[in-house]
């Protein structure tokens, strides 16, 4: 309970840094549009990239605490997964991971670029399902199949207890998974997935990682369909929609 409320403590006051950064940031950049002074500028734009460098090195810090305090709760959150704790998961699986960074450009037509808005990215499924719709097209002939919204609709998709053989318990979710009508009320709506997809505003090591660690999680829960699954920030067919298998 004790670590539990300075990890709480500490996150509060990075927060805090945080906003402050961005105010002064605020403030920055207002300076910098309406000044014509050049070297004030060049100046300006060196304390804006400063503060942003270290703003992202104190999100950096949130993410470790709350890596720190599920791994204390002895529960991990899929989307707070690093490399660290990626580290761990292989070992215990005695699995390796391979990334593939030469996929090549589709040569299909082009594929229009999604929009991302100011929001969450999981706040814009109302967006992104249509878009998905439009350019992945199900075969007409067979109506059994639809892309559904797992992270509103199945929070817990890839939960899983796997504290005896990967060292924590899981809980969490894949953005859209692609799955039949008729069976996707089943007990377990993993048995019925054929296709996960993972949506990010933009493709980092991070993301990828949390990826792979989604796939293995989703081969534990169903070993003999094996379902793929899909990273991407709904881009560029090819080089922007990375797939992974086992």
């Amino acid at each position: 309970m004790e670590l539990e409320e300075d990890l709480d403590k500490q996150r509060l006051q990075i927060n805090r840094e945080i906003a402050a950064l961005d105010r002064e940031n605020e403030k920055w950049e207002k300076h910098l549009q309406t000044s014509t002074n050049p070297i004030a500028k060049e100046y300006l734009e060196i304390f804006i990239k400063s503060n942003k460098e270290l703003r992202e090195l104190k999100c950096t810090s949130i993410a470790k605490l709350e890596v720190i305090k599920s791994a204390n709760e002895g529960v991990m959150n899929i989307n707070i997964i690093d490399d660290d704790v990626w580290r761990d998961i292989l070992s215990f699986a005695e699995v390796e991971a391979k990334t593939n960074k030469d996929i090549p450009p589709s040569k299909s037509k082009a594929v229009p670029c999604f929009g991302w808005d100011d929001r969450d990215v999981h706040a814009q499924s109302d967006r992104y399902i249509p878009h998905i719709n439009n350019i992945i097209h199900l075969p007409a002939a067979n109506k059994d199949f639809e892309w559904v919204d797992a992270a509103t609709k199945e929070p817990h998709l890839l939960s899983y207890d796997s504290s005896q053989t990967l060292g924590y318990e899981f809980r969490g979710t894949a953005a859209v998974l692609l799955t039949e009508k008729q069976t996707r009320m089943c007990f377990k709506p993993m048995l019925c997935a054929h296709l996960l997809l993972e949506v990010n505003k933009e493709l980092t090591d991070r993301n990828v990682i949390q990826a792979q660690a989604k796939l293995l999680l989703a081969n534990m829960h169903d070993p003999e369909r094996r379902p793929v699954l899909v990273l991407t920030d709904l881009c560029e067919i090819g080089a922007r929609w990375n797939p992974g298998w086992m």
